[in-house]
């Protein structure tokens, strides 16, 4: 599994394909540089610059501990289907996607597509198995036209609920689609009213399990 690979229609903008990703264009980029070290925003190499959002998605536990079993074909077609419910969702969020035009970022408008990292992670800060991914979308995005601009980040805290069901909803078919069981689970609040999120377990996984599993 390639540790960093590019993803978003923003890529062709500065002459990267989608797949795996070089460090050294990773630096440039998330700096506001292109491949030849041409500033594409206005503060490109400015320290207090952002430099893009984060989004993690995480696997249920009981997926993460069906991967740390499984077989070796099991165990990559897992990850595959993490993989493919990860790019379902920005997919999904690229559609929204806008940058600033003037330099007071007041105005915004829709862009070429998003410029992302996808980081694969196979475990937590206590090595316990625990399969996601950070993807982080950069601070600069081509427009229409052609030039660069920030990204605006409203767009992203908007839909950011509605992708991360989208996520755990994919997950949950490939995962169906390799055999497992599912089992729904409808999230309530400390007053026993369901507060809309949906979640999907591997059937099978008691929550004594998951507890022991679990310490974080």
């Amino acid at each position: 599994v390639a540790p960093m690979v590019w993803r978003g229609k923003g890529m062709a903008a500065i002459g990267l394909e989608v797949g795996a990703a070089r460090d050294v264009d990773f630096v440039r980029l998330a700096k506001g540089f292109d491949l030849q070290g041409n500033a594409l925003v206005q503060n490109a190499g400015e320290e207090d610059r952002r430099v893009g959002t984060d989004w993690t998605f995480s696997a249920d536990k009981s997926v993460s501990e069906a991967m740390a079993i499984a077989t070796p074909d099991m165990r990559d077609k897992i990850i595959a289907a993490h993989h493919r419910a990860v790019d379902r969702s920005m997919e999904f969020l690229e559609q929204f996607a806008e940058a600033h035009r003037d330099k007071a970022g007041q105005n915004v408008e829709s862009v070429q597509g998003i410029m992302a990292a996808r980081v694969t992670h196979f475990a937590n800060r206590d090595m316990e198995p625990n399969l996601h991914c950070h993807v982080l979308v950069m601070n600069v995005a081509p427009r229409a036209d052609g030039t660069f601009g920030a990204v605006d980040q409203a767009w992203m805290l908007e839909y950011k609920k509605a992708a991360s069901a989208l996520y755990r909803a994919e997950l949950a078919k490939g995962m169906q689609e390799l055999g497992f069981g599912i089992t729904k689970v409808v999230e309530k609040d400390d007053r026993g009213q369901e507060t809309g999120d949906v979640f999907f377990l591997l059937s099978g996984m008691s929550d004594e399990w998951r507890a022991a599993v679990s310490k974080r």
